[in-house]
């Protein structure tokens, strides 16, 4: 549920060379392979964004950020499976692009300080898992993992009931037994055919949960994710001896036989939706179990202080909250005031609280853990009575 703190590290050394930078955020599109609209989309995005920059920088150094971002213009697509946004970083010499798992809003900036705040809110939470699909009959085993959709092709995976039981498949027959002797022999059926049936499912089943715990839960222990109707769903669970198989996180519509890739992608975004649901939950359990022990703030000017030394240990900020900045040399230009306006300092102490390694949210209203508050914190250590009456 943490942050990708190394990754933005690493993207914070745009940040450490005090050089103008250029953000970019933008949605993309939902239809599959649809890269004309989201090229069109970004080239006016860098159109605005160039007009922004001229104003306040040299016409000179402005090659240098248009060649990057027109080379990423050249490329086939600018998505891949699971995302549904992109972020861009331009500095002179270096460019970073992020595939977001959610639409942000369009938005362009132009200012010595990186606007991390909509990529902050794409890494809050770890989206990576395995997904079984399990019919009666069939299996079929996907990996969502870094905002791709993969899935396994493996000759020894049990992809089918017959395939997988083989000869020792008795669904639709009847064991028979004889009794008596010679001529006199009678055959009584066992086993009614629901039973042998159900028997078969559960067998197959089996051989499912130990494939995908023996090959993936063992090796990568990523949460596996059960997609089955809810009669199968049943009988998997009976069965299942995998300490990952998520109980919370459930998906009981199942995609077609042919199996689009439309429909995988929107079993894989019902998915996030339901682990960001659950991650939510947890994190405000979290603050108000942290406010009993005098853990917690609201204050801007109380939780500044304490970013700047390190001691918060998770901050909260409402989306697109916006406090001014008091350092006013500091100037943002971009979409929403074309002439500047000062930075958000919320920005600015994300990146300070993320320099800590603390996690940073960026939720929405109805989702942060105290409300009527544009931003939150727990610290790491409990406030003095001192503290507490400043």
């Amino acid at each position: 549920m943490a942050n990708n703190t190394i990754k933005m590290k690493n993207l914070l050394t745009l940040e450490s060379k005090k050089t103008p930078i250029v953000s970019i955020v933008m949605p993309l599109s939902p239809k599959i392979d649809d890269s004309v609209s989201d090229k069109t989309q970004l080239n006016s995005l860098i159109t605005d964004a160039k007009a922004a920059y001229l104003k306040q920088y040299p016409s000179k150094d402005w090659p240098k950020y248009e060649q990057q971002l027109q080379q990423l213009l050249q490329t086939e697509t600018l998505g891949n499976d699971v995302s549904q946004g992109l972020a861009l970083y331009v500095s002179p010499d270096d460019m970073q692009a992020f595939r977001l798992n959610y639409p942000v809003d369009t938005g362009f900036a132009v200012s010595e300080t990186m606007q991390v705040l909509p990529l902050m809110k794409d890494y809050q939470f770890t989206l990576a898992y395995n997904l079984i699909i399990a019919r009666k009959d069939t299996f079929r085993l996907f990996q969502i993992k870094d905002r791709t959709i993969t899935e396994i092709d493996d000759p020894n995976m049990p992809k089918t009931l017959t395939g997988t039981l083989g000869e020792d498949l008795i669904g639709g027959k009847q064991k028979q037994k004889s009794t008596g002797t010679g001529r006199g022999t009678t055959l009584n059926a066992h086993n009614p055919k629901e039973e042998t049936v159900r028997n078969d499912q559960g067998r197959f089943f089996k051989a499912i949960d130990e494939y995908v715990r023996i090959n993936f839960t063992n090796k990568d222990h990523l949460p596996v994710v059960l997609a089955a109707l809810v009669a199968e769903d049943g009988e998997f669970r009976k069965v299942s001896q995998n300490p990952l198989l998520s109980k919370d996180i459930k998906v009981n519509k199942i995609p077609s036989m042919k199996t689009s890739h439309q429909e995988i992608l929107n079993i894989v975004r019902s998915i996030n939706q339901q682990f960001n649901a659950a991650s939510i939950k947890e994190l405000a359990s979290r603050y108000d179990a942290q406010t009993g022990a005098k853990k917690t703030l609201t204050d801007i000017h109380k939780i500044v202080d304490a970013a700047v030394s390190g001691q918060v240990d998770t901050l909260f900020i409402k989306r697109d909250a916006y406090i001014p900045e008091k350092d006013t040399a500091n100037i943002q230009y971009d979409m929403h005031n074309a002439e500047g306006h000062p930075s958000n300092a919320l920005n600015d102490l994300a990146i300070t609280v993320s320099g800590f390694d603390g996690p940073v949210y960026i939720l929405d209203e109805a989702d942060m853990p105290v409300k009527n508050e544009d931003v939150a914190a727990i610290i790491r250590f409990p406030q003095t009575e001192s503290q507490l009456n400043k």
